[in-house]
């Protein structure tokens, strides 16, 4: 497996794949996900990627599954600290919203982004992510809101890189279009799905139990 440094000098080692935990835990069962993470940690992958609306699509499903799955391997196996975590907010349904998806998603409001990665958090079983998506475009919300709320979980320490996932040319800034500030510094132009924000924060200790998680960032590319 090759690896690189991602997010320039001091980012951290990952694995040139990533394992894309989309269906585990609705059309791939929970024995077979466990099979698959296994043979690609095996092979020297250490970079998943998840969301937290992973697949709310499928009959029967809400959303919670991929992570669940993610989070039970990432502690049977105590892989959390050699594992790199990107998960994503903004597509999740929300019955408040009405009854139909996409329509009813989350959306990128600083209390749905909030919620959502306490969420996210909850069911990895962890205190931390390494990259943290924005999954999809919300033009309902101030971006200079979305992006701070952002920039304040780098802040806290509970997210290490921020990046948007699905969006449309014009919907997201350049990095160095904005102010920057320390946690949001300019940086490399920006291409859809490459981070475009955020520091890494140096390892937080374990909290309520739950695995401390490695300094790091990652590069996934997944739809909704």
């Amino acid at each position: 497996m090759h690896h690189r440094t991602l997010g320039g000098g001091d980012g951290p080692r990952i694995s040139a794949l990533c394992l894309g935990a989309m269906p585990f835990g609705t059309t791939v069962d929970e024995r077979t996900a466990f099979a698959l993470l296994d043979r690609f940690a095996e092979a020297g992958g250490t970079f998943v990627d998840t969301a937290n609306n992973y697949a709310c699509w499928v009959p029967g499903a809400t959303g919670d599954e991929s992570e669940r799955v993610l989070g039970r391997w990432l502690r049977s196996r105590r892989a959390a600290d050699r594992t790199v975590l990107a998960t994503k907010a903004g597509a999740r349904p929300d019955p408040a919203r009405g009854p139909r998806w996409p329509a009813n998603a989350e959306g990128l409001g600083a209390g749905a982004l909030r919620t959502a990665l306490d969420g996210s958090l909850r069911r990895l079983g962890t205190d931390r992510v390494d990259l943290y998506y924005a999954h999809v475009e919300d033009r309902t919300v101030p971006l200079a809101e979305t992006v701070e709320t952002l920039a304040g979980f780098v802040r806290d320490g509970r997210v290490g890189t921020l990046g948007p996932a699905t969006t449309r040319p014009g919907g997201w800034p350049r990095p160095g279009s904005t102010p920057p500030s320390a946690d949001c510094p300019a940086s490399a132009p920006y291409s859809s799905g490459t981070p475009i924000c955020g520091r890494v924060p140096s390892r937080r200790p374990a909290s309520n139990g739950r695995p401390t998680r490695n300094s790091s960032t990652t590069r996934p590319r997944t739809p909704i």
